[in-house]
């Protein structure tokens, strides 16, 4: 099914998760458990950040710089500032769909994928909005679909 799409791959992968909406609103000690945990990686131009079949690590977040994502060799979309990548894959603890390419130099934050489960585990407001958004991005998908 997703064959059908590689046409206009950025149709299913467009929906971008941010760290403003997934954080919005936390309480300052939900930002210092964040804080404790969060890495900071730069990554040099035309890097790969990580590829699509490898096992996720860490969920990172495009800090400064400039990268891509790409599906199947086919440029996507650029990545957004903040945007969360490999949330899913971390979550599912399947491996990555995407390869996340730098375009210039690039710094990114990253959480690794048993504190970021461990953090959701002992924040339920977090988990919550993260559920919400994950639903939501779903039935988009889903009417990507139905409207095929």
């Amino acid at each position: 099914m997703l064959n059908e799409h590689q046409a206009n791959p950025e149709g299913f992968f467009g929906n971008a998760f941010l760290a403003d909406d997934l954080f919005y609103g936390s309480s300052p000690e939900t930002l210092d458990s964040l804080l404790a945990v969060k890495q900071t990686k730069q990554f040099a131009e035309n890097e790969l950040i990580f590829s699509s079949g490898q096992m996720p690590c860490c969920i990172y977040f495009l800090i400064k710089g400039e990268a891509q994502i790409i599906y199947n060799a086919v440029f996507v979309r650029p990545v957004k500032r903040a945007e969360i990548l490999g949330l899913t894959e971390a979550i599912t603890d399947l491996p990555y769909e995407i390869t996340v390419k730098a375009v210039s130099p690039c710094r990114f934050e990253c959480i690794g994928r048993e504190d970021f489960i461990r953090f959701l585990q002992n924040e339920p407001g977090t988990c919550f909005r993260l559920l919400q958004m994950l639903g939501a991005n779903l039935q988009k998908v889903y009417q990507l679909f139905a409207n095929q």
